[in-house]
């Protein structure tokens, strides 16, 4: 891996929790849930995520401005 970030998305009826693994991929690692007035629910072995409409999920995700670099670089040094 390399070139990932800690992103805070606010999860809503329109980009729910499938919409953010079909945006980041099954290489984005949720780290936990805010939920209502501060709740903070920490993923782990035990606690499993229910990431709900109006939750912050807060996960490592690609960079994606940083790939975009990347494969600009590429193409110009070609």
């Amino acid at each position: 891996m390399g070139g990932e970030v800690v992103k805070a998305t606010k999860l809503s009826e329109e980009f729910d929790f499938g919409a953010f693994c079909e945006r980041y991929g099954p290489h984005a690692l949720p780290l936990f849930l805010i939920r209502g007035a501060g709740k903070l629910i920490v993923a782990s072995d035990v606690q499993s995520l229910d990431p709900q409409s109006g939750d912050t999920l807060v996960a490592l995700v690609r960079d994606e401005e940083n790939g975009k670099r990347k494969a600009e670089e590429k193409r110009e040094n070609k």
